[in-house]
């Protein structure tokens, strides 16, 4: 039912099926990961954070829940966003995304000498995923290496790919070209 709400276009009805069966079946923790991922999608980060935390206290150690929590909490400006995306990174050290939300939310931070780095492993881990080369570029620039930036930036931006911060990109290569 909710996969046919969602595709029909009626985003309601597709949370109220999934709070209805939660409400009916609190345990049922895979449907309880696809409501707090739908939370994402409708940008309700407080209920995905309600959410996901409920699903941590069941899986500690689980390491994608570990850093969705950092990601919400990095949105909401709370400041366990970077402790869980260190114990997110601590359980799964070889995953691109996991070091990209870390690597983000430092530099985010201030802590630029400690993202580059964990920015850099991840971009090149994964050379063509587009919002983690942007990361990866900021990150140099804020460190002071702005013509390996520029150089990063235009990799990403001459690949044509889509991705949430395009124009953020964008405009940092305009502003690495004045320089």
């Amino acid at each position: 039912m909710y996969q046919s709400n969602l595709r029909s276009g009626n985003s309601a009805n597709a949370q109220k099926t999934l709070t209805d069966w939660l409400n009916s079946h609190p345990d049922d923790n895979e449907i309880r990961f696809l409501y707090a991922s739908s939370l994402i999608g409708a940008k309700d980060y407080k209920g995905a954070v309600q959410e996901n935390e409920k699903l941590l206290q069941k899986f500690p150690e689980n390491a994608a829940i570990l850093n969705d929590l950092a990601w919400f909490y990095g949105e909401l400006a709370d400041k366990r966003a970077i402790p869980y995306a260190k114990r997110a990174h601590a359980l799964q050290p070889n995953s691109d995304a996991i070091a990209d939300t870390l690597g983000w939310l430092l530099l985010s931070a201030g802590q630029t000498k400690e993202s580059l780095p964990i920015l850099k492993a991840a971009h090149e881990n994964a050379p063509t995923h587009p919002e983690i080369g942007y990361h990866y570029a900021v990150s140099q620039s804020e460190s002071g290496q702005k013509n390996a930036a520029r150089e990063t930036i235009k990799a990403i931006l001459d690949t044509g790919k889509k991705f949430p911060d395009i124009v953020k990109a964008r405009d940092l290569y305009k502003k690495l070209l004045q320089k």
